[in-house]
């Protein structure tokens, strides 16, 4: 189950759904935490009292489900369109290796799209600031895609292999 709400409105999307999660159900929670949830702008970092919004979430969910947090640096309007290659890695962090599997395996279908296991969740503090730095870029470039591709290595994904 992917989780893309504003941060704002992350708590009652939790509470709405979390009877419904089984034990074992993977959650990738795409939520950055813009100041646009407390009227600031979006080019600018919220930090939750969690450390992120992937650990806020964590705090939400049913003891058995495995969160992994993505998605932070890729701009909503490259996955509206998927016959077009996407030109950008996913950073994907949890403490649930399958659960980056899962994950890892449903981005990697995406053509173009590479995925990066980042590390643990507390992880996220880093990469859900970068959406507002994307944001600033795409305003001062006028793009709407702006993302980020790692270099060093062609193949990323699961670092075990």
């Amino acid at each position: 189950m992917f989780v893309t709400v504003p941060f704002a409105g992350q708590a009652m999307a939790y509470d709405t759904i979390k009877d419904a999660l089984a034990a074992g159900t993977v959650v990738c929670d795409c939520t950055s935490p813009l100041m646009t949830a407390v009227g600031g702008r979006a080019t600018h970092a919220l930090r939750p009292w969690h450390g992120s919004a992937a650990e806020f979430a964590k705090s939400l969910l049913p003891k058995g489900t495995r969160l992994v947090a993505a998605f932070h640096t890729i701009a909503s309007d490259v996955l509206r369109d998927l016959n077009q290659d996407v030109d950008s890695d996913a950073l994907v962090m949890g403490d649930d290796a399958y659960a980056k599997a899962v994950v890892g395996s449903l981005i990697a279908d995406i053509p173009g799209m590479r995925w990066v296991d980042c590390g643990g969740l507390q992880m996220a503090r880093i990469a859900e600031g970068l959406t507002p730095l994307l944001i600033s870029i795409n305003g001062r470039y006028k793009v709407r895609e702006s993302g980020f591709r790692l270099t060093g290595r062609d193949v990323w994904g699961d670092p075990r292999g």
